[in-house]
């Protein structure tokens, strides 16, 4: 089983472990029915609790996947997501994680001070972050290819393995472009970037997903078209072969 956190060292990734990413390519961890139940712990914040809301109506909103909140007397919804408040007591740990995709009974998500206590925009976007993780998707800069585009130092890596590890294909591929500006993309690597441009944008503070992520979404859970399938198998073999002359791919590329 597997933690995700945003911006933050996850305190129970040790404890937990991992398990290879399941995203796209294998449908398991994905919430049946296309819903998702949750509540929140009362001892949340209320401006937590309006980031919240915003990211489940936000969500809803698409008409793809929906949250639905769960009632005390639902006694029947035994798997749901719980938005819970992370108690550790040192705020460069207290952040903000969540499984990866659906697992059954009651799962968390945390939310701590170290992701929350910013703008009302940055809070919107660190839990629709979150929720993101809930329905099954890995930050971007994971993917197997991330090295043709960002460049991770191993001394990254060994801090915080399990948030910028590869994760390799075929568990993580997709035929989708990397896409800097995923809600699931980091914000520190922005002077990683391959080449380095001032200008490009990494990640989100804005509470919105990325045109890329509301199409894996939609792929995920609405049967939604892939990146080759919408755009044509000429501009998927295009961005493959890109990957393939770009010096700094460092990542064995899987064929075809």
């Amino acid at each position: 089983m597997r933690i995700c956190s945003i911006w933050v060292i996850g305190i129970f990734i040790n404890i937990i472990g991992s398990y290879n990413a399941l995203f796209l390519s294998n449908f398991s961890n994905i919430w049946p029915g296309s819903t998702v139940y949750y509540n929140a712990a009362p001892e949340l914040p209320q401006s937590w609790i309006k980031a919240i809301k915003y990211g489940i109506t936000y969500i809803n909103a698409l008409h793809c996947v929906y949250w639905v909140q769960r009632q005390p007397t639902d006694k029947y919804v035994n798997d749901y997501v719980s938005f819970q408040y992370n108690y550790i007591p040192f705020e460069d740990m207290s952040g903000c994680e969540a499984w990866v995709g659906h697992h059954g009974g009651q799962q968390p998500l945390v939310l701590g001070t170290k992701c929350m206590n910013k703008s009302v925009q940055v809070q919107r976007t660190a839990v629709l972050h979150e929720m993101m993780h809930t329905m099954g998707f890995e930050h971007e800069h994971q993917r197997y290819n991330r090295y043709c585009y960002v460049n991770v130092s191993d001394a990254v890596v060994r801090v915080d393995p399990a948030s910028y590890n590869i994760l390799p294909p075929p568990a993580y591929f997709t035929d989708w472009p990397y896409d800097y500006e995923s809600i699931m993309h980091y914000h520190e690597l922005d002077k990683l970037v391959w080449p380095y441009n001032p200008n490009q944008k990494m990640g989100r503070d804005d509470a919105q997903l990325s045109q890329y992520d509301l199409e894996k979404l939609q792929y995920l859970y609405c049967g939604g078209p892939s990146f080759c399938s919408k755009y044509g198998k000429a501009k998927c073999r295009e961005v493959k072969a890109a990957e393939k002359k770009n010096p700094h791919c460092k990542t064995v590329l899987p064929k075809g």
